[in-house]
C-alpha cells in the first residue's frame, strides 16, 4: 500500500509513509486476504510484529468462542458514533473500577451538584476573561456572546508567529463569522490577542493579573492519531491552565463533551445507566479511542483540583455543535466534522438501512450554546458540572428528507443490501476514504457494545431559571443547515 519494496518488521507504520487514509486501504487490503482488522488497530500496533502479536491474541479469544468483525462491516450504529459517542476497541476495560478512591471520591463531590445548591448559593460574575480556542467555532462564538453582553476585558492567546499576527487571525475569524459589526469596529478596545502556546507550562506566565475567569475551548477532535498530539492538546493544556490559575486564583470553565459516556459492554453498565451532571465514572468503556479517554483524563485533571486544591472551575459537557440558529452559518473548517462526515458517507453510497433512521440526532446551534455556557458560568462555585446540550432531537429520516428537498436522494435498504453495497464500494480506492465514518468504529463481534447516553435534566432546570429556552430546532432549521451545507458542495462527491 505504501509502494516500498521491503517493510521491516519493526518499521513504524506511520514513520514511513503512512496516514490515516492509506490506513484504511491496508484494512481493506488485508480484509480481503482473510486477515481481519479494525481502524484503530493501525494506530495502536504500529509494526507488522506488533500487529502479528496482536492478532495472534485475536485468534486466541476467538478459538474460545469469539470472532472478530470483519474490517468493512457497518451497522447502524456508526451514527451514533459520529454523533459524539466515540467507540472503542474489543479490550476490556482497564480504566480504575469505579470502587477505586479517585472516582468514588469525585462522584462523591459530584453529589452536590445540585439545583438546591444552585438556589442556596451566590451567584459568580464573570469579569474580565482569559479565552483559549477563541479561533475555534465555540470559541469564536464565545467572544462574540462576550462582546455582546458582558463588559470585562478578553485576553486570547493564540497560536501565531506574533502578537500582531494573533490579532490579525483574530480578526479575520471574528468578520467571517459575523461581518463587520460594531463589536468589530472596535474589537481592539476590550480585545487583546497574543501570540502563545498554552500546549508550554511558561506559556501565561506574562498574565499575573488576579481573578479572571478562564474559559478554555482549545480541543483535539480527531478520534485516532499514531502520536501523542491528542493527548498534549487535551490533557497537557488542562493541566497548564489548572496551575495558572490555581497562581492567579482565577476560576476555570472547561468546555468538555458528552461523549465520555463511553460505551456499555456485555451489559455493563445496563441499559438504565445515563450519565448525569452528578457523574464522572460509571463503569464505562473509553480506553482505546484517544479523544474521548483524553478528554475524561482532562475532566478527571479539573475535578480533583476542585476537591484537593480549591479550585474553582466549572465542567460544560457539550454536545453536537451545529450552525447557528440565527441563520445557518456553519463552522468554516466543517469538513473535519464527524457527523457531516458521516451523513456524507451514506451519500456516497447512496442508502442507509433502515435500522438507522429512527436514530435521533441533537443539533445543539452553536450561537445558543454560547449563550448558555456563559450564564452557566454565572452558577454559584458549588455547581461544577453542565450538559448545555440541546434538549430537541431530530429524526436521521427527518435530516435525509431534508436532503431530498435539496435534490440529494438516498435510498432506504435492508441492512444486508447496506453491507454488500459498502463492501463493493471499498473496492473503490477513490471513495474508500470517504467511508471512514462507518469503518472507524466496527466492534470486536465477541462483546456486546451499547452507546451510554447522558441526561441533561439538571442543566435544563437551571437554565429555565436563568432565562434561557433551547430552541426548537425543527424541519425549517434542519433544511437551513442542509441547504448551507449543500452549497458549499460538500455532498458533492461524484
Amino acid at each position: 500500500m505504501l509502494n516500498i519494496e521491503q517493510v521491516g518488521a519493526t518499521d513504524n507504520f506511520f514513520e514511513i509513509g503512512g496516514t490515516s487514509i492509506n490506513a484504511i486501504k491496508v484494512i481493506v487490503e488485508a480484509g480481503k486476504k482473510g486477515v481481519q482488522l479494525v481502524f484503530n488497530d493501525l494506530f495502536e500496533q504500529k509494526t507488522p510484529r506488533a500487529l502479528a502479536a496482536y492478532l495472534g491474541e485475536t485468534n486466541g479469544a476467538q478459538a474460545n468462542g469469539g470472532s472478530r468483525a470483519a474490517g468493512g462491516q457497518a451497522t447502524a450504529d456508526a451514527t451514533q458514533a459520529a454523533d459524539g459517542k466515540a467507540a472503542c476497541g474489543s479490550q476490556a476495560n482497564d480504566t480504575e473500577a469505579d470502587t477505586d478512591s479517585p472516582y468514588a471520591e469525585l462522584n462523591a463531590m459530584l453529589s452536590g451538584n445540585t439545583l438546591s445548591a444552585m438556589l442556596a448559593g451566590e451567584r459568580q460574575s464573570i469579569g474580565d476573561v482569559l479565552l483559549t480556542g477563541a479561533t475555534g467555532y465555540l470559541g469564536m462564538h464565545i467572544l462574540n456572546e462576550l462582546l455582546l453582553r458582558y463588559h470585562g476585558h478578553i485576553i486570547c492567546p493564540v497560536r501565531a508567529k506574533s502578537d500582531e499576527d494573533a490579532l490579525r487571525r483574530l480578526k479575520t475569524l471574528f468578520f467571517y463569522y459575523f461581518g463587520q459589526t460594531e463589536d468589530f469596529l472596535h474589537l481592539e478596545e476590550r480585545v487583546i490577542a497574543f501570540a502563545a502556546d498554552i500546549l508550554q507550562p511558561d506559556a501565561l506566565k506574562s498574565i499575573n493579573q488576579e481573578g479572571l475567569t478562564v474559559i478554555n475551548c482549545v480541543a483535539n477532535v480527531k478520534h485516532f492519531s499514531a502520536g501523542n498530539d491528542i493527548e498534549m492538546v487535551n490533557i497537557e493544556s488542562v493541566r497548564h491552565l489548572i496551575a495558572f490559575c490555581l497562581r492567579t486564583n482565577a476560576r476555570l470553565i472547561h468546555i468538555s463533551t458528552n461523549s465520555i459516556a463511553g460505551l456499555s459492554m456485555d451489559g455493563v453498565p445496563g441499559p438504565e445507566v445515563k450519565l448525569t451532571e452528578q457523574q464522572l465514572w460509571i463503569g464505562q468503556h473509553i480506553q482505546e479511542n484517544k479523544y474521548v479517554y483524553s478528554k475524561f483524563m482532562a475532566e478527571k485533571l479539573v475535578l480533583e483540583a476542585i476537591a484537593h486544591h480549591g479550585l474553582n472551575a466549572k465542567i460544560m459537557r457539550v454536545g453536537n455543535l451545529s450552525a447557528r440558529q440565527k441563520d445557518g452559518e456553519f463552522q468554516i473548517n466543517f469538513n473535519t466534522n464527524n457527523f457531516l462526515a458521516l451523513l456524507r458517507a451514506y451519500v456516497v453510497l447512496g442508502m442507509v438501512p433502515y435500522e438507522a433512521l429512527d436514530r435521533r440526532f441533537e443539533f445543539s446551534p452553536i450561537d445558543e450554546v454560547a449563550r448558555a455556557i456563559l450564564l452557566l458560568a454565572t452558577t454559584p462555585k458549588e455547581c461544577t458540572v453542565f450538559h448545555p446540550c440541546n434538549t430537541h432531537r431530530q429524526f436521521l429520516s427527518d435530516i435525509l428528507n431534508g436532503f431530498a428537498e435539496a435534490g440529494i436522494t438516498v435510498r432506504r435498504v435492508e441492512q444486508e443490501e447496506f453491507r454488500q453495497a459498502l463492501e463493493n464500494m471499498m473496492e473503490n480506492p477513490d471513495r474508500v476514504t470517504l467511508l471512514r465514518p462507518l469503518m472507524a468504529y466496527n466492534l470486536s463481534n465477541t462483546h456486546q457494545m451499547r452507546w451510554i447516553e447522558s441526561t441533561n435534566d439538571y442543566t435544563t432546570q437551571v437554565l429555565y431559571r436563568l432565562g434561557f429556552q433551547w430552541p426548537i430546532t425543527a424541519a425549517d432549521y434542519v433544511h437551513r443547515f442542509v441547504d448551507t451545507i449543500v452549497g458549499f458542495d460538500y455532498f458533492n462527491v461524484k
